[in-house]
């Protein structure tokens, strides 16, 4: 016969945070008929401008080459209230989109 032990004395007076966050899937399609080199994604708070951070990206300074798609993952915090995408490379003007399903 297994005897259960009560494992609610290790965690007595012990308190945890928990922190609620987003990941978004981002598809980048480059149109142009150049390189867009140096890409660089930006996550902003659309009604102020500013960028939000922390926010981490799985790759967030890249090439892509004419045709080329790639996608990208970002994480941000939950606290972040009407996010907007914003791509800018050297030979690339900036441009954006909100992000959906908020």
């Amino acid at each position: 016969m297994s005897r259960k032990r009560d494992l609610r004395r290790l965690f007595r007076g012990l308190r945890f945070r928990l922190t609620l966050s987003y990941a978004v899937l981002f598809t980048l399609l480059l149109t142009g008929v150049a390189l867009a080199f140096r890409g660089r994604l930006i996550l902003i708070d659309s009604s102020s401008g500013e960028e939000f951070l922390p926010v981490f990206w799985d790759d967030n300074y890249l090439a892509l080459v004419p045709g080329e798609a790639r996608d990208i993952t970002v994480e941000y915090p939950a606290s972040a209230a009407t996010p907007a995408l914003q791509v800018e490379a050297w030979n690339v003007a900036r441009t954006g989109a909100s992000v959906g399903g908020r």
